[in-house]
């Protein structure tokens, strides 16, 4: 996509934590990985959140598409599968790239911590609902502050 990279999306993302230290705040952030996500992209439930963005099986000719990484239509149709995930999120920032799902919040009160596991929880119900996988051993957790 034009003016989106890896680049921005990191500067976006250390900004966000930078200004946040910067006031003595603490920052949880959840950093996950989707496990082999291009190659498990449900083709009919792609056919479904696609119809749902208007676009009808007849521009298809009847077939199903396909997310092969390295086609030209992939990555949109990649991007339009996993677009519902930040909406699972309340009150957090989402920091999205391909599969990689950056989540971060401003840790002000202890009632935020069980918001994190609630996100988290979500996270993992919308993975199973969408055939995709948290990849373990690329899911990290980190706290950032001036302690």
């Amino acid at each position: 996509m034009p003016k989106r990279s890896t680049t921005k999306n990191l500067i976006n993302y250390t900004s966000d934590l930078v200004e946040a230290v910067d006031r003595n705040l603490e920052v949880d952030a959840i950093y996950t990985d989707l496990s082999k996500a291009f190659d498990r992209v449900d083709h009919k439930l792609l056919v479904h959140k696609l119809k749902n963005f208007g676009i009808s099986n007849c521009y298809f000719h009847g077939a199903i598409p396909d997310v092969p990484q390295g086609s030209n239509l992939g990555p949109l149709f990649f991007i339009l599968f996993i677009n519902d995930v930040v909406g699972l999120f309340e009150n957090f920032h989402v920091y999205m790239f391909a599969d990689d799902i950056k989540i971060a919040k401003v840790m002000t009160q202890e009632s935020d911590m069980s918001d994190l596991q609630a996100n988290l929880d979500r996270l993992v119900e919308w993975c199973d609902e969408n055939g995709m996988l948290l990849n373990p051993g690329k899911c990290n957790f980190i706290k950032f502050s001036r302690k």
